[in-house]
């Protein structure tokens, strides 16, 4: 049975840690498109009231701002797959310990 448990375990570990590296991979990727889109846009440019193409521009600024809240919240997923990564392993280890201790 134990060795049923490592194995889960190690898949358990093994796909947070795939996950978490996908998430990163992506948030890495939104956030370098977002950046390209918004270096098109000059530095401190406004957006210019009544011209014809201030719904196009809004509407652009939105998209950037949109991309980058999903490179945020794919960094967060990152973070969390990350975190239960080590969690499980973490768990594994107090348990083995937990065992130990309280056969003696």
């Amino acid at each position: 049975m134990k060795h049923d448990f490592n194995e889960r375990r190690d898949r358990r570990i093994n796909y947070a840690k795939t996950k978490a590296a996908k998430n990163e991979k992506e948030s890495d990727q939104l956030y370098n498109s977002a950046a390209e889109m918004a270096s098109g846009i000059p530095m401190g440019q406004p957006i210019l009231i009544g011209h014809h193409g201030e719904k196009l521009d809004r509407r652009y600024r939105e998209k950037i701002q949109d991309t980058k809240g999903r490179s945020v919240k794919k960094q967060k997923k990152a973070v969390y797959y990350t975190d239960k990564a080590e969690a499980i392993a973490h768990a594994y280890n107090f348990e083995i310990i937990f065992v130990f201790n309280t056969h003696d």
